[in-house]
């Protein structure tokens, strides 16, 4: 059974959820990771 084009068996990635939200991967890895709130320094 399909639910939103996904076999509601399948596996969910970052890569997917990524394309569907329209987020980068990072952004989705970090939020799963727990790291949403962290401040990044960019390089000067």
């Amino acid at each position: 059974m399909k639910q939103g084009g996904v076999t509601k068996s399948a596996r969910v990635t970052v890569r997917a959820v990524a394309a569907e939200t329209g987020l980068s991967i990072a952004t989705v890895s970090r939020v799963i990771n727990g790291r949403a709130n962290q401040k990044w320094n960019a390089p000067a």
